[in-house]
Formats: structure tokens, C-alpha cells, sequence
């Protein structure tokens, strides 16, 4: 009965007049420059409903990594899509999670030597603030810092053995934006 209550109340708000949706479009501004991450992500977000006076947003995305040098295999090629939520609790400090699904190739795995590939997935959970800079046009520019957990589901199986190096990672984000 509470799913269905807040079901209602998010279509109530994303469907009234008094709520103007806004679109968002994201990228990271440090991953694709730091040498064994070189991750690409694009994000569109879009403001679907709200909780009092605060937003929630869903997420779709792209996580690009095209041939990096990387610390488990000698390169590794991944090209993920991505579907998340994001919910503001107070002006714009915010809570997220993104689910990540796609396919990776290593080369040369550095323990074993062989080549892997497969479907690969993990997830994403952080918490950050949107910091809004300038309005350009009808739309807002705006930055966020995020601090976030990244967990991936069997890479063992899919990059090969990772010599006791974790799949759990801390991280932080650099996002640059824009909502319309």
C-alpha cells in the first residue's frame, strides 16, 4: 500500500501544472583524465517528482572506457549503459544510485596472461551537492562533488584473477551541468 501511495504522489507531481520539469545533461570532469581510470560518463536526468519541497530526478547513462592502461589487465575496453535515481534532501545536497550493465574487454591479464571479455555490471552509490553557477539562456549551468562507492558484481570472471585487489572502490566526482 505504500508503494502504491508513493507511486501516485510521484505521478501527481510529475503530471501537474504546478511542477515544471526540468532536463539535465552531465559529465564528469576528472575521471577521463586520470591515467589508469580514463572513464567517460554522460548523464541526462530528468526531474520526476518530488518529496515536499525537494526533487527527485531519474538517470540514464553512458559509462565509456576506451582502451586504458589498467592495473589488472594491460588494457581494458568498457562500454556500459547506465539507470539511476537521485533524490535532493535539502537545497542541493542530494543522495544517488546508478545500476551499470554492458561489456568489457582485457587484454592481457597481469597475473595469468590471457585475454578476457564478458558482460560486466556494477553499481553506484554517493552523495554530493549541486552547486549552481550561472543561468545561461532558459537553462542553469551548475557543478556537483559527489563522493561515491562503486561496487562490481564477479570481475574475477570477467577480467580474470585480480590479484587481491578489490572491487569495492571510493571515489570522488567532478560533474559539470546543465538543467533546461
Amino acid at each position: 500500500r505504500m508503494k502504491k501511495t508513493i507511486l501516485l504522489a510521484a505521478m501527481v507531481a510529475t503530471f501537474s501544472p504546478a511542477f515544471a520539469a526540468k532536463w539535465g545533461v552531465e559529465a564528469d570532469l576528472i575521471q577521463p583524465f586520470i591515467p589508469t581510470v580514463g572513464v567517460y560518463t554522460l548523464h541526462a536526468t530528468r526531474e520526476t517528482w518530488k518529496i515536499g519541497d525537494e526533487a527527485g530526478e531519474l538517470m540514464l547513462g553512458a559509462f565509456l572506457r576506451p582502451l586504458v592502461r589498467q592495473d589488472v589487465v594491460e588494457t581494458i575496453d568498457e562500454y556500459l549503459g547506465a539507470v539511476g535515481v537521485r533524490q535532493y534532501f535539502w537545497r542541493g545536497a542530494h543522495a544517488e544510485a546508478k545500476y551499470y550493465a554492458g561489456y568489457v574487454w582485457g587484454k592481457k591479464n597481469k597475473v595469468d596472461g590471457k585475454d578476457y571479455e564478458g558482460l560486466v555490471q556494477f553499481i553506484e552509490v554517493m552523495v554530493g551537492y549541486r552547486f549552481d553557477l550561472v543561468d545561461i539562456g532558459s537553462g542553469q549551468l551548475y557543478v556537483i562533488l559527489q563522493f561515491v562507492v562503486i561496487h562490481g558484481f564477479n570481475p574475477e570472471l570477467i577480467i580474470g584473477p585480480r590479484d587481491g585487489k578489490p572491487e569495492t572502490f571510493l571515489e570522488g566526482k567532478l560533474m559539470l551541468g546543465y538543467r533546461f
